[in-house]
């Protein structure tokens, strides 16, 4: 008699490996779960934003859905749509505003671009807000237009001038919760100002929404950006920045040989193996030659070092990582920026001029 497969108990399956999986392509342990797993499965995929991609694989893997289950599935899917469409209207109106402005170039980058450029069906990649690339000549024209329309920042710039020259991005939400990010550059950090920006926005892919057509940076530039965003600013990779990634380095027309020496470029080739050693760790395997690139390539130490710092707070405001890239001149007027903000920045941190200092010094001192 042949053995009867039970169910794990719902409280000794490991979800979000069981979701990683399903999205890399293995369903196994998915058709393994009971009922209430498998509800609890939709809910951590709604959590990470991979509800599409994560119906179409049970659908694949052959699982069947009770009732009620699959219901819950679809309410989920549809908010999620529902939002993206929101954000969709926002990025037509916003096209409308900079054009009636004279015209401000920009790119769309990560979840909008993504799912329009680089998925089967602009479903299967959900997300949350807007990101705009924007040429530093033009953030703060761009940035009014925004704030004209209604958007608020989120967090005062630190001088006039500030935005365009030092910042990764300045965050800005609309009264009716819809949050723009507009970049300057593609992560925190040193590692930022190496970024050839300017290349950015050369030979773009273009998508269309509502009949309006829109630019984002060319598939090269959006592999290394999902390899920043998987590794930089936080010590855990979003799932679906490695669902992103590990699709893009499963495609044949991007092997080593083609998008090492973008990374070279942009000085960044310890970001993108940083990124493959992360998605073998926490998603997926990778292909044979990506393995051996990430085994016979030695990553920077000081760059790693740099990646393991954005991972954490600041302990004084001033980067000396960052005053160093930018040379002398920059570096200073960077400093001044920084420990000299106006009025309004120091009010939003609830500090007067002295208090800013004093609690650089105590920083500085918790360092030592």
């Amino acid at each position: 008699m042949a053995p009867v497969n039970t169910p794990e108990p719902r409280d000794s399956v490991d979800l979000d490996a069981v979701l990683r999986s399903l999205l890399a392509g293995d369903g196994a342990a998915a058709r393994g779960l009971d009922e209430l797993a498998l509800g609890a499965l939709i809910d951590q995929a709604r959590f990470h934003r991979v509800i599409g991609p994560t119906i179409w694989a049970l659908d694949e893997a052959g699982v069947e859905l009770a009732d009620h289950v699959a219901r819950t599935a679809r309410e989920r899917f549809q908010g999620a749509m529902a939002w993206c469409l929101e954000l969709e209207l926002r990025l037509i109106e916003i096209g409308g505003w900079f054009k009636d402005a004279g015209g401000i170039d920009f790119r769309v980058l990560k979840g909008a671009a993504v799912a329009h450029l680089d998925e089967d069906d602009p479903s299967q990649r959900s997300f949350a807000d807007l990101d705009l690339l924007i040429a530093s000549a033009d953030m703060d024209r761009a940035l009014e237009v925004l704030q004209a329309h209604g958007a608020q920042r989120r967090i005062p710039e630190h001088h006039r001038g500030f935005d365009r020259r030092f910042v990764k991005g300045v965050g800005l939400t609309c009264s009716d919760g819809v949050e723009i990010d507009v970049h300057r550059t593609l992560c925190v950090g040193a590692l930022g100002f190496r970024i050839p920006l300017d290349e950015l926005f050369s030979q773009p892919d273009s998508f269309t929404v509502g009949g309006e057509q829109f630019a984002a940076p060319r598939l090269e530039h959006r592999v290394l950006h999902a390899a920043y965003h998987a590794v930089m600013g936080t010590p855990v990779p979003a799932l679906h920045t490695l669902r992103d990634l590990h699709r893009y380095l499963g495609r044949r027309e991007l092997p080593p040989d083609v998008l090492v020496p973008e990374a070279a470029r942009w000085r960044g080739e310890t970001v993108l193996w940083s990124a493959v050693r992360a998605l073998e760790g926490g998603f997926a395997e990778v292909s044979d030659q990506w393995r051996e690139w990430t085994e016979s390539w030695t990553p920077s130490e000081d760059d790693l070092r740099l990646i393991a710092a954005s991972h954490q707070r600041a302990r004084w405001p001033v980067s000396t990582d960052i005053v160093r890239e930018l040379g002398w001149r920059e570096g200073l007027a960077y400093t001044w920026g920084v420990l000299f903000p106006t009025p309004e920045v120091l009010e939003g941190r609830s500090l007067s001029r002295v208090g800013q200092i004093r609690r650089g010094l105590e920083r500085l001192r918790g360092r030592r």
